[in-house]
């Protein structure tokens, strides 16, 4: 890549590396410069080479969905950064990410109207390579009802449940909600229509299950 910068004269740190963590990037490649008017100055930099990963995204028939938006998601130890993408998915429903930092492992999510976002596997790269051809599943949106009971059959009444859709080791979707007076629930529209095992947990009063 060639870029070029004007600018007054005066003294100027110029860096590369791959963005992270909301715009802050980490070991930067910097040189600091002191340009005097009309003079030009030409650096070279060295980056490792970025990692590239391409998406098939469909809907839970296989039908391929266009025009979905794309997030991208960095994961550094316990440090994390999302930013978004001009990118979307084509009429395929393909869309190939070339730029992506060796550095962090990247989760790349995908949202469309009428479904429920989802997201990538999450990946660690290595400079330069070339990652396997995903396929990622979009589901339209549901809800459930459910009549919640402990452990001796009672309803339970006004109590806080999350619920999971899970299929094998992967989440496909997650909402909570509040139970009535009679024990009942009702999540509307935020949860995916998918096959897959679904999690119900009663949630304590500090929160945890």
């Amino acid at each position: 890549y060639e870029l070029e910068l004007l600018g007054e004269a005066g003294p100027y740190i110029i860096f590369t590396n791959y963005m992270q963590f909301g715009g802050s990037p980490t070991e930067p490649n910097e040189v600091t410069v002191e340009l005097k008017a009309g003079e030009a100055v030409t650096h070279d930099f060295a980056l490792p080479s970025p990692v590239t990963r391409s998406f098939h995204v469909v809907d839970a028939a296989g039908n391929p969905i266009a025009g979905a938006q794309i997030t991208i998601q960095y994961r550094i130890g316990s440090g994390r950064s999302s930013f978004g993408t001009p990118e979307t998915t084509d009429d395929d429903g393909q869309v190939t990410l070339h730029a992506l930092s060796p550095d962090a492992t990247s989760v790349v999510r995908f949202q469309r109207t009428g479904y429920m976002e989802a997201d990538s596997l999450p990946v660690l790269g290595q400079a330069g390579e070339t990652c396997p051809l995903e396929t990622v599943v979009m589901y339209a949106p549901t809800g459930i009802l459910a009549l919640v009971l402990d452990a001796g059959g009672s309803p339970m009444a006004n109590q806080r449940v999350s619920v999971a859709v899970v299929d094998g080791q992967r989440m496909l979707g997650e909402a909570t909600g509040t139970t009535d007076a009679e024990g009942r629930l009702s999540i509307v529209s935020a949860l995916p229509a998918a096959e897959g095992v679904v999690h119900f947990v009663a949630e304590s009063d500090d929160g945890s299950g």
